[in-house]
């Protein structure tokens, strides 16, 4: 099983401004995406077709209700027909008020909680979730067992990261499913003039 995390398309707003707290704030902006934005989903979407060649039944694409990351998942869908989309809350950009940073990621990590449950809970199936920067900052420490750590990830527009369910063995010496990290912001299906934060 493959878990897919794939960071919207180029938004109006990504392309006006490059400021780098901009998409840590959310100002109540639910731009559209860019045309460069919709071809960056192609992009992504046949990549994801190619990669789930051998089980395409990808049965759900979740994404965030924000109109960018809806847009995202429906230009992908085209290319994963027999998946549904679903949207969740909990997938939304993180809000930061009175610019207590830490006040915010502790709120989504625990709104993430149950978003982090299933996706623990349906390894045998292929997932693709598609939401904002900072929310996959906290979903990639939460599925990484770190969620305290201070590793923070520039993820591009369209970018792919991968994880894998692994057999490992434990201390005990028995074998358990883990996750494994398979490839983090690719951008290989963009070419560079595409590749947009």
């Amino acid at each position: 099983m493959s878990l897919f995390l794939i960071r919207h398309g180029q938004s109006a707003a990504n392309r006006a401004t490059h400021a780098d707290e901009r998409n840590l704030v959310d100002t109540g902006d639910d731009s559209h995406l860019t045309r460069l934005g919709e071809l960056q989903s192609k992009r992504v979407g046949q990549t994801l077709a190619r990669l789930t060649k051998n089980n395409p039944d990808v049965p759900t694409i979740h994404c965030s209700p924000l109109v960018r990351a809806e847009q995202t998942a429906h230009v992908i869908h085209q290319y994963l027909p027999h998946a549904r989309v679903e949207t969740h809350t909990a997938l939304r950009e993180i809000e930061v008020r009175d610019g207590d940073v830490s006040a915010a990621v502790k709120s989504a990590r625990a709104d993430l909680n149950g978003i982090v449950s299933h996706i623990k809970q349906n390894f045998q199936e292929p997932l693709v979730c598609i939401a904002h920067e900072w929310v996959m900052q906290v979903l990639m420490q939460s599925l990484l067992g770190c969620p305290k750590c201070d590793i923070w990830f520039r993820f591009a527009n369209c970018s792919l990261t991968e994880f894998e369910v692994d057999r490992c063995i434990r201390s005990d010496g028995r074998f358990h499913d883990g996750l494994s990290l398979a490839s983090l912001n690719d951008v290989t299906h963009l070419d560079n003039d595409q590749i947009t934060f």
